[in-house]
């Protein structure tokens, strides 16, 4: 696969920690969700509470492990993908990167 521009690298990589925090916050409010309540059984909101953290963490995974100018354009799908990178931050890289980044986006989708 072809690798991202310099600048569209450099880009990336200045926006990952912002982009990160904002997948992270999007996981712990999912966990949220998994709050018991007085009638429920904590072995049911356990198993629930791991299935939204693995599924999280799965996603998380996609987007930012092994993050390398090889592989930016697949994390950068990932990122569209999940709602991570906003539509004015991606309008930030060159056209063929958003092209491309779209494209996985909806090959992913449609997996």
């Amino acid at each position: 696969m072809k690798e991202l521009p310099e600048s569209d690298w450099k880009r990336l990589r200045s926006m990952k920690d912002d982009l990160l925090r904002r997948a992270s916050r999007t996981a712990i409010e999912h966990v949220h969700g998994c709050v018991i309540g007085p009638d429920d059984d904590p072995h049911k909101v356990y198993l629930a509470l791991y299935r939204v953290v693995q599924a999280e963490d799965d996603k998380i995974g996609a987007m930012f492990n092994d993050m390398r100018r090889s592989t930016a354009i697949l994390r950068l799908g990932q990122m569209i993908r999940h709602g991570v990178i906003k539509p004015d931050e991606l309008q930030e890289f060159t056209q063929e990167t958003r092209d491309r980044a779209n494209e996985l986006a909806g090959a992913i989708k449609a997996l």
